[in-house]
């Protein structure tokens, strides 16, 4: 416990009065991930003891340690009336102290401009305690703004103040200084990441003390890319990445794609996302909107693991090469959700709202795509000896994937190795594999979730944890009205759609996507149709290609729907529109590290979600075996479908059986 006999400055009329600052451990702490947290009180009077006399001080103040954005001297030059005691404005603060100190200058030359400033400031004998105050206990999402507090209290001597400063920042487990890179995107969220920068980030890194900042302004797509692939990041101690969800998978991206990219360098350099840009879901998942706070959790190093999902598409046409393998953090999203986030683009003027305006559109007119989906279920052994299926306890971490990070996962000169994803799609799906199968079907909805928020307001899969070495996958099939989801979506927050009628959910490690049109090329549908045994398409009398067998099984009402199924579709992974073609996607563990608040609870979002026993996994397909024995096959076959109908419409088409795998 410290005690620290003072005298706060008003800040009204500069007047002193006498307190007692005492720090002792809290009895509360704000989290557990992160418990070494102090409960700070400004009582009245001096000469206070440990024991009654704290109890019966009147306190004038008290907040956690949690909450203090740094400890300062105040020069000697500026009134202690020019710090109000509470404020949303930064920048009228910020401009009593010296400007970011980059990181580009030598060691000594940084040392000797630290040193002066020092000495400057030793000079007064006031000090401040700069904090982010806001609520507690904090909901699930918090939208709000932290307002700062600023107290100043006046020592007896210039020793004293430095003496206090070194205890207090002791007490606090403040850092000295930290070497961040500030990468910003001015251009994000109607320009919206600019003003952020501007008005609360650098401000705030001002206010906390002397830490060594780099500032980058991003010029035009993939600049973020380029210099987390070329910038000598292993100086820095973490990326503080302003805008929305695109600046984050560019930045994360060029990270990755790194040639001398270790698992140690992840954790070494952090990320942060300061909300700035239309979606902001990465920001949502770890209830991190208040830009303020995340600088706050940046530069006091609460950082937490965060896995990463690699995505590589198939190329459809032997002499095109595939596109380049990506990584994504936030999600990979096929048919509507990927319609609402492509046909929002031209109304970006409409900023965050343009999301809802398309999700009621595609919703009226709603479209089908058909597709064969294979996945690898979260607790299901992938075959590999060096890999053993995810144990997730009762939070929902994976003790597995926290611990070790992505310590199995070294580089392949080009970025992390990956297990399957390079793999072609005849080896992923090979009969002796244990990937789980699904027929053929037209599907209306399909996502698979790194996190638990799509948008700041949109959370698409409560269940998600951000490192549990596993993504979670929904998804819902034609068969379904989509007009039945309109009572769910209507609390996005909450997630209640996972819920809805027909709608299936699953933890996954890996995922396959082949979208078919009965116009594709036969090929694919033989490869990886319903029907592997079927004959090779040929050619009619008149040079044409036949159709894919899979047609002649349907009957002309079934036909006509598979007629209806969009020839071509849209995926859209983290945002970003994807080439419409097969995809892999393979979970990451750990891959990266994050700056998250003190007070982030991983399962916060899946608390307060529909639980997990209303949702129907993938295995759960409608027009197999029902009743008695339908029940029974369930019970003897929990994920695998030995032998299956695909329902279309209510009619009952038979295919070949599925593999169990």
């Amino acid at each position: 416990m410290l005690f620290l006999p003072v005298s706060l400055v008003s800040p009204d009329s500069g007047a002193r009065t006498p307190v007692t600052l005492v720090v002792k451990p809290s009895t509360s702490p704000t989290s557990a991930l992160f418990p070494h947290d102090c409960e700070v009180r400004v009582l009245a009077g001096h000469d206070l003891d440990e024991g009654e006399d704290i109890a019966n001080a009147s306190a004038i103040t008290t907040f956690p340690s949690a909450m203090v954005l740094g400890v300062r001297h105040l020069p000697a030059s500026v009134p202690a009336t020019a710090f109000p005691r509470t404020t949303s404005r930064l920048e009228p603060i910020a401009a009593h102290f010296p400007d970011l100190q980059p990181c580009t200058p030598s060691p000594s030359q940084q040392q000797q401009e630290l040193g002066d400033a020092h000495d400057r400031a030793a000079e007064s004998v006031r000090i401040a305690v700069f904090l982010l105050r806001h609520v507690e206990p904090r909901p699930v999402i918090d939208h709000r703004q932290s307002r700062l507090e600023s107290w100043v209290f006046e020592c007896k001597s210039a020793d004293d103040a430095a003496g206090a400063i070194d205890q207090l920042a002791t007490a606090f487990k403040l850092p000295t200084t930290r070497r961040l890179l500030l990468v910003i995107n001015p251009f994000s969220g109607r320009k919206r990441g600019g003003r952020v920068a501007k008005s609360v980030v650098i401000p705030a890194l001002r206010i906390a003390g002397t830490h060594l900042i780099d500032v980058v302004e991003t010029t035009g797509p993939a600049h973020a890319t380029e210099l987390a692939q070329t910038t000598d990041i292993g100086r820095y101690e973490g990326a503080m990445l302003v805008g929305g969800d695109g600046i984050v998978h560019e930045y994360l991206n060029g990270f990755l794609a790194r040639v001398d990219w270790t698992p140690a360098l992840s954790r070494q350099v952090p990320i942060a996302h300061v909300a700035a840009g239309s979606g902001n879901g990465l920001a949502a998942s770890f209830n991190a909107m208040c830009p303020a706070r995340t600088v706050l959790s940046s530069l006091r190093g609460w950082t937490a693991p965060m896995d990463m999902m690699a995505m590589q598409m198939e190329s459809t046409d032997p002499a095109v090469p595939a596109p380049p393998r990506k990584f994504l953090h936030l999600s990979f999203t096929w048919a509507y959700m990927a319609d609402v986030n492509l046909e929002a683009e031209p109304l970006r003027w409409m900023g965050p709202i343009r999301f809802d305006v398309m999700a009621a559109v595609r919703l009226l007119a709603s479209r089908a795509y058909g597709g064969r989906i294979a996945y690898l279920p979260a607790l299901e052994d992938d075959g590999d000896e060096d890999a053993d299926p995810v144990a997730v306890d009762d939070s929902g971490i994976a003790p597995s994937a926290v611990s070790a990070g992505s310590s199995s996962l070294p580089n392949d000169g080009n970025g992390p190795r990956t297990k399957w994803v390079h793999r072609p799609l005849a080896e992923i799906l090979a009969p002796e594999s244990n990937w789980k199968s699904l027929p053929a079907a037209r599907y209306f909805y399909l996502t698979a979730h790194n996190v638990p928020h799509q948008t700041s307001k949109f959370n698409a899969a409560p269940h998600a944890h951000p490192h549990d070495g596993a993504f979670d996958v929904c998804l819902l099939d034609s068969d379904c009205n989509p007009a039945k989801l309109v009572p769910f979506l209507l609390d996005q927050t909450r997630g209640a759609h996972v819920g809805g009628p027909g709608v299936r959910y699953e933890k996954c490690r890996g995922l396959v996507i082949i979208p078919l049109h009965p116009d594709a090329r036969p090929e694919l549908w033989e490869s990886h149709g319903p029907h592997h045994d079927a004959a090779p398409a040929g050619e009619d009398e008149n040079g044409g290609e036949t159709k894919p067998p899979v047609l002649a099984t349907m009957s002309p009402e079934t036909h006509r729907k598979w007629r209806a199924t969009m020839p071509h579709g849209s995926m859209v992974a983290d945002g970003e529109e994807a080439t419409y073609a097969p995809v892999k996607i393979e979970a990451m563990p750990g891959l990266v590290s994050i700056f998250v608040p003190s007070d982030w609870n991983p399962t916060a979002f899946a608390q307060h979600a529909p639980a997990r026993k209303w949702l129907a996994p993938l295995h759960r397909m409608k027009g197999h075996a029902g009743g008695a024995a339908g029940a029974e096959a369930d019970a003897n076959r929990p994920v695998a479908m030995a032998a299956a109908d695909v329902a279309f419409g209510g009619t009952a088409i038979p295919v070949a059986a599925e593999e169990s795998r």
